[in-house]
């Protein structure tokens, strides 16, 4: 609990004294703060994803969180089907990414462009975890060193033009499975990210008068399509889910 207590007094602390805190946000989001952080700790040290439904333990452990969840699900699931592993790298990982719902038996490498995602990440995470502060499209690892490469959500933030780096690297340094996720595009309108993208950012702006920045990236870069991503792996496993 002593590192848990660390943190949140580092986190507060980055908006200045607890008197201009309480002054500025009041004592409810004070503590409301402090149980979102005190459930976000709890859930790296001892929550474990076991499969694909959002049930009780994800109720408790994951209160907030259950979009964040669902991104990752499928992953693990698909991440636990090889029987040997143990090297994991995850590409634009954000803070901790798949770490809170995959045991730290496995060595994790976390790869994002943004250094102030990390911040913390030691204090949360074993010595297996490593943080690296990198581009996707120029991954500093040597070939087939990962036994698994995953990606969730970043590729359609990747401009069309560079892309194909992107997926390049991935193959590059991995040895047995990619795994990816994304909002996609099909010619034959099974897949249809870019019109629920559109269809989003149209009533968003509406409402709000300014444009959901993620989504704004998505629409700029250019959504991936099924085609691409055949184009770019060898007989590749294609799985649909809708979020919840």
């Amino acid at each position: 609990m002593g590192s848990y207590r660390k943190e949140i007094q580092t986190k507060l602390l980055k908006y200045g004294s607890l008197k201009e805190i309480v002054r500025k946000w009041g004592v409810l989001t004070i503590i409301y703060f402090a149980i979102s952080n005190f459930l976000d700790v709890m859930s790296k040290r001892f929550y474990r994803l076991r499969g694909t439904d959002y049930g009780l333990l994800e109720t408790l452990f994951h209160p907030r969180g259950i979009d964040r969840w669902s991104r990752y699900a499928y992953v693990v699931n698909e991440i636990k089907k090889l029987e040997t592993m143990n090297k994991i790298l995850e590409v634009g990982s954000g803070g901790g990414g798949v770490t809170s719902f995959i045991s730290q038996d496995y060595e994790i490498f976390l790869v994002d462009v943004q250094k102030d995602v990390f911040q913390g990440l030691k204090i949360a995470h074993s010595r297996m975890v490593h943080s690296i502060v990198g581009d996707g499209c120029r991954l500093p690892f040597r070939d087939k060193a990962f036994d698994v490469v995953i990606s969730v959500d970043t590729v359609e933030h990747i401009p069309k033009l560079i892309r194909n780096n992107f997926y390049n690297e991935l193959k590059r340094v991995c040895k047995k499975k990619v795994v990816l996720t994304c909002p996609m595009q099909s010619n034959d309108g099974i897949f249809q990210g870019k019109n629920y993208d559109m269809a989003f950012q149209y009533l968003y702006e509406r409402n709000y008068g300014v444009k959901e920045p993620n989504t704004a990236q998505h629409i700029a870069a250019g959504h991936p399509t099924l085609e691409e991503i055949k184009r770019e792996f060898s007989d590749p496993e294609i799985h649909g889910y809708q979020k919840l």
